[in-house]
């Protein structure tokens, strides 16, 4: 199993993501398209050219809200590999 993972995923318009959590840490980068990313109770707009951090065991989702498709990338490392903290 590796260390770290990077995957590509695209969300139809008026789609979302699970809710879900892990125990690994969780950046998206949004490339294209809009949605709202929620992360416990908090939801926030993102949109094309911005990057989330996800800490390890938040329960999140992330929804369309554009016409377009969303698409972006998710990238995860485990604890030991680094904190979230910037």
């Amino acid at each position: 199993m590796a260390d770290w993972g990077v995957g590509r995923s695209v969300v139809e318009p008026g789609g979302g993501t699970e809710p879900h959590s892990h125990d690994e840490h969780e950046l998206f980068v949004i490339l294209s398209g809009s949605g709202v990313m929620t992360i416990e109770d908090e939801q926030r707009p993102v949109r094309a050219g911005q990057a989330v951090l996800v800490p390890r065991n938040s329960h999140h989702d992330l929804a369309s809200t554009s016409s377009e498709r969303l698409v972006f990338l998710n990238v995860y490392w485990p604890e030991q590999l680094g904190s979230v903290d910037l």
